[in-house]
């Protein structure tokens, strides 16, 4: 703050000096004969003034302070420009010297000072922002200035008047009578400003003092200028003139000066202030630092013992070792009191872990017996449905022989009751097997051709006689845009269609039952479709608190439903479960009780086989569970692969490109399973392994690691691996390799060889679909050609260690997609890279050179004919 009132202090200087060096210019004209010397001596004051307070304002470093500063320049500029017009005029004899030729200087003089009280003005802003008591100090800084101004402009103004006593015009009198006005004025302002600081009494004598000495000067002004007669000589002496107006210029910027020097003593004083209270403040901080050190040095020795003593204690509980006490001291301080809460907690967690213990008893027991329980009901269910079915089914044979022959009425009434109670005991003991059958997870899901109009006609032909002698309507609409032509399980889809409709006549006392199918505009891979079913009625309807409970086996609506409508109960929980199976969806909508009601289904197929065998290939004996898997796999391409198998069989899958990453990420991170490529770059996966199981987490260190190798590494009780994974390979062998080492299967000892009948990018087209297999095929042709490039570079250059890495990868690659010319390449390159054959290298990626483009754009060809034929195939 000093530095801001000093800076202040000079620029209100600046622009008072710079202001009389125009009379002083000006009287020098007038009066001598060689005013060089003078003029010389202003302008060379104005520059050193310019100059300084340039320097000062540069390096100021105040906020708004630029814009002041460009102003400054360019009035200097202005003012250097038109110095030359002094030394023009000084050069002509005093008699033929005419003033108002300086005119632009004299203008530029007067932009130079308010430039300067402009900078004056921000910075005092700046310093009554820091400290709103300087207002009135500042106030009485600019009115001095102000007054300075007016009061000096009719000394200016009227001086050629003067010089030439011409009369002043009726304008001239009123400017100068409202010169004379306004500093009248700004006194009366700098008397009130002066009223309200703390100490008046200077300002009071200064403005009074101030007053007298203008009102002196301006009666010579006034004498003179009400005397002009118009005789042609001057009417007062010039330099007179100059020195009555500089007579009262000292009293009135002396109270501007005043006043600044009172805010630069204040700034001081603040300083000093600060200096005192920050001295104060590091004092006390010392002390209470010192106070703190000691007191801290004295606990320490306080506690150090017994703490140390409570360390270990801690230590060896986070170890797990509860059986020994916690000692605890005699005395009752914070230590002991430490000890004795330690020692309760351990035996709390003591008898924590036994009840733990004994409840995992009791939990494995229930869960073993709660799964005995299940699977004895299940069989016992199966059994029975089969047992009661053969005895049944002679029953029913037999009520339907005795039908054909010569039955009296009541005789036919009976055995009608006979038939209808055979044929609904069926029923429930069909529901009954295929609960068991979709309970057990023994049911297969079928995928054949069929036609979708074909079998809702099958099931229609079932449902339409119930419907008709109940007097229902009954309706169903196909919208032309759903394919007839599906792939999937047509069998399941009728049950599904027969219980739904079944439900709808037989609890729709009256008015319709509807079957609307439609396409569904739903995110589906390639070649799929998604179809849904509305099966609405008029019948009884469902409240809304009753509709989770539907699809759970043997529940209705409720007891009365039963009563009256008969049935198992088990209708919506075997569509329930089917739709499971082939991965549909289930919804109801109801009004309420005696509004009808309205299930929608929706069931994914295909349009066309994705893969030449899908047709004929079985369910899996084993489910794997959603895993988190971690892939390390360098190879792009074999990365997609991988990753496209697993996310399609619902994983969540994170690859990763290099060794080191692999042990960051599954020490960072719960992975259920690890497919770890065996030639990894900068640390193979055999090291990288060992490395995950030197893990400081227990259990992420053993995370099971499956081996993904190319060179049939061997299985010996040295590896670090729960299991191994040859390239190429099929989906299914990826899964049942990730079943074995997760323990969803049992390990095998040997792993047998499978013998492939299609070829690697039908392989791919199996397990990913066409399109997965597509665009496998295109990230293969887009790196082949960049792969080769960074060959030929490598081979100019005899980097033999990047042969043998680009060798190995897009030898991996090319198998994968089929490319097996391309792959004897760099399967030959790789071994004598790694030998480091100079000759053989040359000689191979002399062979490349001729006949690798030509080969390429062959496999291309070859591979698009390939998966357009299994995009057609049926």
């Amino acid at each position: 703050m000093p530095k801001i009132a000093a800076l202040d202090r000079n620029l209100f200087s600046t622009a008072a000096h710079i202001r009389v060096g125009i009379g002083t210019v000006g009287v020098a004209l007038l009066t001598q004969d060689d005013p060089q010397q003078a003029i010389q001596k202003t302008v060379a004051l104005t520059e050193e003034l310019h100059k300084r307070t340039l320097q000062e304002l540069e390096t100021s470093g105040l906020p708004e302070i630029d814009a002041a500063t460009d102003t400054f320049i360019e009035a200097a500029q202005r003012v250097s420009i038109n110095t030359k017009l002094l030394f023009e005029e000084a050069a002509r004899p005093r008699a033929q010297r005419d003033v108002e030729r300086i005119e632009p200087w004299r203008q530029a003089i007067y932009e130079l000072a308010e430039a300067a009280r402009g900078a004056s003005s921000v910075i005092g802003a700046q310093l009554h922002a820091v400290d709103p008591e300087l207002g009135a100090l500042l106030s009485v800084r600019e009115l001095s200035y102000a007054v300075r101004d007016r009061y000096a402009r009719q000394c200016s103004r009227f001086r050629q008047s003067v010089q030439t006593d011409i009369p002043l015009t009726r304008q001239q009198v009123w400017r100068w009578r409202a010169d004379v006005g306004a500093y009248s004025e700004l006194w009366n302002r700098m008397d009130w400003a002066a009223g309200v600081l703390p100490d008046s009494a200077w300002i009071t004598d200064a403005v009074a003092q101030g007053r007298r000495e203008t009102a002196r000067a301006q009666a010579v002004m006034d004498e003179v200028l009400l005397g002009l007669s118009n005789s042609g000589r001057s009417a007062y002496d010039t330099v007179g003139w100059f020195e009555n107006c500089v007579s009262a210029y000292d009293s009135i910027l002396g109270i501007g000066n005043h006043s600044l020097d009172l805010i630069v003593d204040r700034a001081e004083a603040r300083k000093r202030h600060a200096a005192l209270v920050g001295a104060a403040s590091i004092l006390a901080l010392l002390i209470a630092v010192a106070f703190g050190v000691s007191s801290l040095r004295f606990v320490r020795r306080r506690l150090s013992l017994p703490l140390q003593s409570l360390k270990a204690t801690v230590e060896r509980l986070n170890r797990g070792e509860l059986e020994r006490p916690v000692p605890v001291p005699l005395r009752n301080d914070e230590p002991g009191a430490i000890a004795a809460a330690l020692e309760a907690l351990r035996c709390r967690e003591l008898e924590g872990l036994r009840l733990n213990r004994q409840i995992d008893d009791m939990r494995d027991a229930l869960i073993e017996h709660s799964g005995k329980v299940n699977r004895a009901k299940s069989e016992f269910m199966a059994t029975m449905s089969h047992e009661i079915r053969t005895p049944l089914n002679g029953v029913l044979g037999a009520v339907q022989l005795l039908e054909e022959s010569q039955s009296r009425g009541e005789q036919r009434k009976w055995l009608d009751v006979l038939k209808g109670s055979c044929q609904l005991l069926r029923e429930l003991l069909d529901d009954v097997l295929d609960y068991t059958r979709i309970e057990r997870r023994r049911v297969s899901v079928e995928r054949i051709p069929f036609s979708l109009s074909e079998r809702i006609a099958t099931v229609e032909a079932t449902v339409a006689p119930s419907a008709s002698q109940k007097g229902l309507e009954y309706r169903c609409a196909i919208d032309p845009n759903v394919p007839d032509q599906l792939v999937g399980d047509p069998r399941k889809l009728g049950e599904i269609l027969f219980n739904l409709l079944g439900n709808a006549i037989k609890f729709t006392p009256e008015g319709s039952v509807d079957l609307h199918v439609h396409r569904l505009d739903r995110p589906s891979e390639a070649g799929q479709v998604w179809v849904g079913f509305t099966v609405r009625d008029t019948g009884i309807g469902i409240d809304k608190p009753e509709w989770e409970a539907l699809f759970q086996p043997f529940s209705q609506a409720d007891c009365s439903v039963s009563r009256r409508f008969g049935g198992s109960g088990l209708g919506l929980a075997i569509c329930k479960g089917f739709l499971d199976l082939l991965g549909g969806e289930i919804d109801i909508a109801s009004p309420g009780a005696g509004r009808g009601t309205t299930f929608t289904f929706c069931i994914p197929f295909f349009l066309e086989e994705t893969s030449v065998e899908a047709a004929c290939r079985e369910t899996e004996t084993f489910t794997l569970p959603r895993l988190d898997v971690l892939v390390a796999e360098d190879n792009s391409v074999n990365a997609l692969i991988v990753r496209t198998m697993l996310v399609r069989a619902g994983h969540r899958v994170e690859v990763v490109t290099a060794g080191f990453e692999a042990v960051e990420r599954a020490g960072a991170a719960d992975f259920e399973v690890v497919l770890m490529d065996l030639a990894m770059p900068q640390l193979d996966g055999t090291e990288a392994t060992r490395r995950i199981r030197g893990c400081a987490h227990e259990t992420r260190a053993m995370v099971p690691v499956v081996a993904v190798t190319a060179g049939g590494a061997s299985e010996n009780q040295g590896n670090p691996f729960d299991g191994f994974l040859a390239k190429p390979y099929s989906r299914e062998d990826l899964e049942r390799t990730i079943a074995m080492a997760i323990g969803a299967l049992p390990r095998q000892p040997e792993h047998a060889s499978v013998l492939r009948t299609l070829g690697a990018l039908s392989e791919q087209a199996r397990d990913l679909g066409v399109e997965g297999a597509r665009k496998v095929l295109e990230l293969y042709n887009s790196e082949a050609p960049t792969a080769y490039a960074s060959l030929l570079r490598a081979g100019a250059a005899c980097d033999f260690c990047g042969l043998a890495e680009i060798a190995h990868r897009m030898k991996r690659a090319s198998r994968h997609v089929g490319a097996n010319r391309i792959s004897e390449w760099f399967s030959r390159l790789e071994t004598s890279a790694n030998a480091r054959d100079t000759q053989s290298v040359h000689r191979i990626i002399e062979d490349m050179a001729e006949n690798f483009v030509t080969e390429l754009e062959a496999f291309e060809l070859r591979a698009s004919r390939e998966l357009a034929l299994l995009d057609r195939a049926p």
